[in-house]
């Protein structure tokens, strides 16, 4: 079904930006890549998420869920937050990458050097084995899950976590 779907987005003009959303040319979300490409968010709300990508302390919080028990700690404390999560190295390291295989041009390789200090390769020695596999391949310092890598986008993406 999946395919089929995709076939009928495709021959309707609309291009797919990242594994469940399709847009026209130039109308992709700017909204939704931004959770992927490894920005900095601010969830402003009852119940929103955000994150902190560093560089020292990356972190991710969510604010409290209800409406009323939001606005009552903004009102005492002049903050929301339910729960929050520092990321460690090496979580950091895998959610740019399991977020970045979300979007179809997939995690910048050197991008993750920039920010990490380390080749993605070196991070993630089992890439190679995954593009034998044909699940990832590499389009220039890109890596990308392959037309196959799409149907088994959550086990490829399991394996960076």
């Amino acid at each position: 079904m999946a395919e089929h779907a995709a076939a009928r987005l495709a021959s309707a003009g609309y291009d797919r930006y990242e594994i469940s959303s399709w847009a026209r040319p130039c109308r992709a979300s700017r909204h939704n890549q931004g959770y992927w490409d490894g920005s900095h968010y601010l969830g402003i709300g009852a119940g929103a998420h955000s994150f902190d990508a560093g560089p020292s302390a990356p972190r991710r919080w969510s604010n409290l869920r209800t409406p009323k028990a939001y606005a009552e700690a903004v009102e005492r404390t002049g903050i929301a937050v339910a729960d929050e999560h520092p990321l460690d190295t090496d979580e950091a390291r895998g959610d740019f990458v399991f977020t970045g295989l979300r979007r179809v041009v997939g995690v910048d390789a050197t991008g993750f050097a920039d920010r990490f200090g380390l080749a993605l390769a070196d991070a993630f020695p089992h890439v190679p084995g995954l593009v034998r596999e044909g699940l990832l391949e590499w389009t220039g310092e890109r890596l990308r899950l392959s037309p196959r890598g799409l149907r088994f986008a959550d086990t490829v993406a399991a394996t960076f976590v």
